[in-house]
């Protein structure tokens, strides 16, 4: 629980454990200082609030109580921002870490196609962990969001198929070098993003630091100080919930992937509350990055309103004749305009 960890013995739990779920390690309670909580420290830079973040996240995957009220997929992404993959930051390690303490179904997540009949048949019935392993910019999120919040029908090639419910339907790990597609309101809702930085990468590896390669070789004091520091992390999450922390990239990594850097660079510079025609405005972008001659001027006004909507700005359009005009707003600056205005009507 979360103020402390109480060892029961199976005849006296309140059900049964599946077979595969067993663990074949010793348990004790004791030392939580860990090879694996200094490369996540790492991993964070040291910033305590990501640190949480993570940790949060990491206790959440393990815990097989679901909410409906508030159901996430855990992604883990990389923070540099770059238009092509980059990885090897440590993404990997924190997935196979909770296949080390769940039943983890592990998923190619660059060939995974929702339209294939059997793109579950990995899943079974006691599955806790869905992990979809580096997905691609076109994963397709919102193809998700009945697994998150309802429960998940599994087809398996030759055999009936079957429905897990959603109280026990496996939780969602997605691993990626990009931010997940779907700049709506629904899609973010259902993600918990935890951002890993460079700090490790292809030419800084953490066999260079600790000397050995994770969960391989380990004896039993390291196992068991692995097993005590993952369980601190469900008292975490048991105590704080899923903590959100100040991400560092990742709204300008959305801005990048849901359109192009030089788009993102060419309408940051636009000032809030001014009136833009939109072919005026198109036409000066195509001439100012000739590599987008052929784009068309409903492509354009798609990229503008994901920005508004991921910057979380007032998308304003109107039309005069053939003309069309758009202003971005702040929010806040209307609804602070719109009390000043009434509380200086109340004083005349």
């Amino acid at each position: 629980k979360k103020d402390g960890i109480k060892v029961i013995d199976y005849k006296h739990l309140d059900g049964v454990i599946w077979e595969d779920q067993k663990i074949d390690r010793k348990f004790e309670q004791g030392e939580s200082d860990t090879d694996f909580g200094q490369f996540l420290f790492n991993v964070c830079r040291g910033d305590r609030e990501r640190m949480d973040a993570l940790f949060s996240a990491i206790g959440y995957l393990q815990h097989n109580y679901k909410d409906a009220n508030n159901t996430k997929a855990i992604c883990f992404i990389d923070e540099r921002l770059s238009e092509s993959a980059f990885g090897r930051s440590g993404k990997g390690v924190v997935g196979n870490a909770i296949g080390k303490m769940c039943k983890v179904s592990k998923i190619d997540g660059r060939n995974f196609k929702f339209e294939n009949s059997f793109a579950f048949q990995l899943v079974a019935l006691d599955t806790e962990v869905i992990y979809f392993d580096d997905v691609n910019k076109k994963f397709g999120f919102d193809k998700l969001f009945s697994i998150i919040t309802d429960g998940i029908v599994v087809e398996k090639k030759n055999k009936d198929s079957f429905y897990i419910p959603f109280e026990e339907s496996p939780k969602i790990l997605i691993t990626t070098n990009y931010s997940l597609d779907g700049s709506d309101d629904s899609s973010l809702d259902r993600q918990f993003v935890v951002e890993f930085s460079d700090y490790y990468n292809k030419k800084k590896r953490p066999i260079d630091e600790f000397g050995k390669l994770f969960f391989t070789g380990w004896n039993d004091s390291e196992w068991n100080a692995f097993d005590n520091f993952m369980l601190g992390c469900v008292q975490m999450y048991l105590r704080e919930g899923l903590v959100e922390y100040a991400h560092v990239n990742l709204l300008q990594k959305q801005l990048i992937d849901s359109t192009k850097p030089e788009f993102v660079e060419f309408i940051q510079d636009k000032e809030f509350g001014i009136e833009y025609d939109k072919k005026e405005l198109f036409e000066k972008f195509k001439n100012e990055n000739t590599d987008f001659v052929d784009m068309k001027q409903n492509t354009f006004t798609g990229w503008i309103k994901k920005y508004a909507n991921l910057k979380e700005l007032k998308y304003t359009e109107r039309k005069s004749g053939a003309n069309k005009y758009f202003t971005l707003s702040n929010p806040t600056d209307v609804s602070s305009k719109v009390g000043q205005m009434e509380e200086e009507e109340m004083l005349f």
